[in-house]
């Protein structure tokens, strides 16, 4: 089986060394160049803190925790950018997760959560030409949506159950550097930041994209996200505070 495996990452690495040639000029696409990456993969840590009224409940949950109790994911990215430097971006991030959690107090607190998030932007671009390389300036709109049903079970007098849904909207503005290290590796680096319906969100990432042909392109790198939303107060209260952070990895497709 070993051997097996060992022969077919061979003839794979062999293929994409043999195709490599087939990469496209992208000035080649015309007035327009479009990147679709409709399927991509963040496998992202969750590290933070949900709190609804006088109950707090810590999220620390890595990747194969996240997978264990996912129950749907839908993910998507698009972006054009016009010859003349003008162009648009949208990104679609949903997430519907399920756990148990106990919470070590004197008196334990048993929690089945479930939350479902959604992440969506909108923005537009503007491309500054460097030669080889690029500067993007980005601005838009960024939706966050968070619905999270709580289920508790504790000998303490708190409610069963707590069910809210928070959804807030902020405007968007960065940038990105894309480095064209040769004519099928690039790399880009972003970064971000978002206010107005959160106190602050800041989203950072790095990625390596190598393009074997004319109209596929690999990409793989790390992706960043720190989120801190509070609404209301005292019973009232809704706040989440959550970092977000862990590899990225998609197929692009370019035309």
């Amino acid at each position: 089986m070993r051997k097996a495996r060992k022969t077919g990452f061979v003839l794979l690495l062999f293929s994409l060394i043999c195709t490599a040639s087939h990469a496209g000029d992208r000035s080649d696409y015309g007035d327009w160049e479009f990147n679709l990456a409709p399927f991509y993969l963040w496998a992202v840590d969750m590290n933070g803190e949900l709190t609804k009224g006088t109950i707090s409940t810590p999220v620390e949950a890595d990747f194969k925790d996240i997978v264990s109790g996912l129950q749907a994911v839908f993910t998507g990215h698009l972006e054009a950018v016009h010859k003349t430097g003008w162009g648009f971006l949208a990104d679609v991030n949903y997430l519907d997760l399920g756990g148990q959690q106990t919470i070590p107090i004197l008196v334990p607190i048993t929690l089945d959560v479930d939350l479902t998030s959604v992440m969506m932007e909108f923005a537009g671009i503007y491309r500054f030409d460097l030669g080889e390389n690029a500067f993007d300036v980005i601005g838009g709109a960024r939706y966050t949506s968070l619905e999270p049903k709580i289920d508790i079970t504790t000998a303490l007098p708190l409610p069963s159950k707590i069910e809210k849904k928070q959804d807030w909207w902020d405007a968007v503005i960065g940038g990105r550097y894309i480095w064209t290290i040769s004519e099928r590796w690039r790399f880009l680096s972003r970064a971000d930041v978002g206010t107005f319906g959160s106190d602050l969100t800041w989203n950072l990432s790095g990625l390596l994209e190598f393009q074997p042909w004319e109209h596929i392109s690999l990409i793989g790198g790390y992706r960043y996200m720190d989120i801190d939303y509070d609404d209301g107060s005292g019973a009232t209260l809704f706040k989440y505070d959550m970092t977000m952070a862990g590899p990225v990895a998609a197929v692009n497709f370019v035309w």
